[in-house]
């Protein structure tokens, strides 16, 4: 989920919330040890630096329930506008 504003705020309203919401891609992927050390880390990914900055993941797997997707779906609206 790309959020434009406040990623780590939203994070932290919805774990208030009892949602698991996480950031797993803090650092852009040239920037990453393996492709720094194999000399990207000078490449320009613009895309890339931005998602670093506001991606944020929510809970999606097969054994959500439609409620829990929904729970989910409104804790983030809600966090959204707090």
């Amino acid at each position: 989920m790309f959020v434009a504003k406040r990623r780590d705020e939203m994070v932290q309203r919805l774990r208030a919330r009892g949602v698991g919401a996480a950031v797993y891609w803090e650092t852009p992927v040239n920037k990453m040890p393996l492709y720094k050390d194999l000399g990207y880390a000078g490449l320009k990914l613009p895309n890339s630096l931005s998602a670093a900055g506001h991606v944020l993941s929510l809970p999606v797997h097969p054994g959500l329930k439609s409620e829990e997707v929904e729970f989910v779906a409104e804790e983030f609206v809600k966090a959204a506008r707090a």
